[in-house]
């Protein structure tokens, strides 16, 4: 996801997938379509979603946020992504309040 899968290590992703597991690319522009050519002792093959024969490798063309809840919703896990979401930025907004009080009271430690 919004990668030009060029920087290894995370370009070598690609190739560590069995031959028989879906990879989809959410990127604003495609890439990783010939990273042998580039890597040749590194990479296999990079990804195949123009190829005629293509049987696994998708690309979306978009944010990357876009991507992640479309996807969420296509699996049917919208509702428990918003759920997820709702709940870390809670737990979040909790452990600052807590950070904050911790920084008054040693300033006023201080202070005395």
């Amino acid at each position: 996801m919004g990668t030009s899968l060029a920087v290894y290590p995370f370009a070598g992703l690609v190739d560590k997938v069995k031959e028989d597991v879906p990879r989809l690319l959410i990127n604003l522009t495609e890439a990783g379509l010939d990273m042998f050519s580039l890597f040749p002792y590194i990479f296999n093959s990079g990804l195949c979603y123009q190829d005629e024969d293509n049987y696994r490798d998708v690309f979306w063309r978009g944010k990357t946020d876009d991507g992640a809840w479309k996807l969420a919703e296509l699996l049917g896990w919208k509702t428990e992504l918003e759920e997820l979401i709702k709940t870390e930025l809670r737990k979040i907004d909790k452990k600052e309040m807590m950070d904050a009080k911790s920084v008054d009271c040693d300033v006023a430690t201080t202070i005395v």
